[in-house]
């Protein structure tokens, strides 16, 4: 474990990183994850759904709740990593650590799995970059299984329907989701990328006249590319996301900062932002009768 660590720190001498900031989430800020994303596993032992961690290069932290002070003792002290158990008296987030033991040092992220709100939170100078995926052996590849339709039946309203509702809030504004709930949400999809969550890796950009989805298309049927067409939205790859936003300029875009990576707000730098929560999220709150009588007949 400590020759992972040791080719991690070559890699932040080179690029001039203080201290890396690894977490457990993905590009879409979820916690729970495919094993692709599970790098602080890689790094440190620890096999947890929470977790944060600061490599310097000096010395390591794990930062874990009270869910995981046990486990992370067994799991991380073996490989030389401190454990910050949070709750415990004295325990700092890793912000308030960052702020009092590396304040005039260069923290280094992979800006698509950090959210701007945490970012922003954070006065060092940063470098956004992956630092780490070309030590990882052997990593588990990302699910490339079939998309499939949750019906109308089960959903009460339709994926035009919902479009539609959102267009009507967002009133001419863009809007970029990251969030993998919302955008199964919007588009009435589910499939199989995180064990016990039905969703898929995908980006939306949601502007007044088109909807942008993306994702890998070999993932969708031929029978639901028809569907998504007829609707209106338009394909493309899932890895041209970045490239995409950097063409976007003088729009006025709502970005849900918690649930946004810091990696998109980079990729937007000609656009007014505003920072808010998603308007999805209200619409998902708000139920119709068929999602609570098959709420009832779920439980």
């Amino acid at each position: 474990m400590n020759e992972r660590l040791d080719k991690l720190r070559q890699n932040m001498k080179k690029e001039g990183i203080d201290v890396y900031y690894f977490n457990t989430t993905d590009n879409h800020m979820s916690e729970y994850v495919a094993e692709y994303f599970k790098t602080i596993r890689y790094f440190s032992g620890f096999t947890g759904s929470l977790a944060s961690m600061l490599v310097s290069l000096d010395d390591a932290h794990i930062f874990v709740d009270g869910r995981y002070h046990i486990q992370a003792d067994k799991q991380c002290l073996q490989n030389e990593i401190k454990v910050v158990k949070l709750g415990s008296k004295g325990a700092l987030s890793v912000e308030e650590f960052i702020k009092t033991y590396y304040a005039d040092k260069t923290i280094g992220l992979d800006g698509k799995r950090a959210s701007i709100n945490f970012v922003n939170g954070i006065k060092n100078k940063i470098i956004s970059k992956d630092i780490y995926s070309d030590i990882i052996e052997d990593r588990a590849a990302l699910s490339k299984s079939l998309l499939f339709k949750l019906e109308d039946e089960y959903t009460g309203k339709s994926r035009k329907e919902k479009l539609d509702e959102l267009r009507y809030i967002l009133n001419g504004k863009s809007h970029i989701i990251n969030n993998l709930e919302s955008i199964a949400y919007l588009l009435n999809l589910r499939a199989d990328d995180i064990l016990y969550t039905p969703v898929f890796y995908a980006y939306m950009v949601i502007d007044k006249e088109d909807v942008y989805f993306f994702i890998d298309k070999e993932r969708l049927s031929a029978e639901l590319l028809d569907e998504l067409y007829a609707d209106g939205i338009i394909i493309r790859d899932y890895e041209t996301y970045y490239d995409f936003l950097k063409k976007i300029k003088n729009r006025t875009i709502i970005l849900d900062d918690n649930k946004v990576n810091y990696e998109t707000k980079l990729s937007l730098k000609k656009n007014k932002l505003i920072y808010t929560s998603s308007p999805v999220d209200l619409m998902k709150s708000i139920k119709n009768e068929t999602e609570i009588n098959m709420s009832k007949k779920a439980h």
